[in-house]
């Protein structure tokens, strides 16, 4: 119907909002969101309603969205239970998601994939567990966001290594205070996510 609100929820916001707004007849609108609430199960048989309590939701408006859309999915976000409500252009999207999702999916993924290591699964422990939860992912879906955010994930996963090798040399030369300090910031930089 003319008026009619369209909400784009890719992964991945930077190429795909401008060519989608594109094909959009003049008298509705497009408004790009994402909810931070993914989890690592697919399948409608995993979908629970309380995936949004507390989640962060993000919307990412264009020049040619109007508030009143941006402030009716504000409305929505909060009747959904979500948390924080932020607003962020395609780029800074697509920037921050490289970071703290899709650069999180590649560190878990390659985790599992170092040692053949089912014969270690009567002696793990909560820290392996945590960081390799996300591991169980939909390799259909994935590679696709991966592709399309190709140049911010090379350039996360190139910082991420060079973090890796500045703490690999300070195992290697015995560096105690230097690990020391690196994991004091960890432990402050942590704590802001509660």
């Amino acid at each position: 119907n003319p008026g009619t609100l369209v909400l784009e929820i890719s992964g991945v916001k930077t190429g795909i909002i401008g060519p989608l707004q594109d094909l959009m007849r003049p008298d509705c609108e497009l408004l790009s969101i994402h909810p931070m609430c993914g989890r690592e199960s697919q399948g409608i048989r995993y979908s629970d309603p309380k995936i949004f309590d507390g989640a962060n939701f993000l919307i990412i408006p264009t020049d040619r969205n109007t508030h009143e859309s941006v402030r009716f999915v504000q409305g929505l976000a909060r009747e959904l239970g979500c948390g924080t409500i932020s607003e962020l252009d395609p780029e800074s999207h697509d920037r921050m998601i490289g970071f703290l999702s899709q650069l999180t999916h590649v560190i878990a993924v390659s985790l599992m994939n170092t040692h053949e290591n089912s014969h270690l699964v009567q002696y793990t422990g909560d820290s392996f567990r945590d960081l390799t939860r996300i591991a169980r992912i939909n390799e259909n879906m994935w590679p696709e966001l991966f592709l399309l955010n190709r140049e911010i994930l090379l350039d996360e996963t190139d910082q991420f290594l060079a973090a890796v090798q500045q703490f690999r040399d300070m195992l290697a030369n015995g560096d105690r205070q230097g690990m020391k300090e690196a994991m004091i910031e960890s432990t402050k930089r942590r704590e802001k996510f509660g």
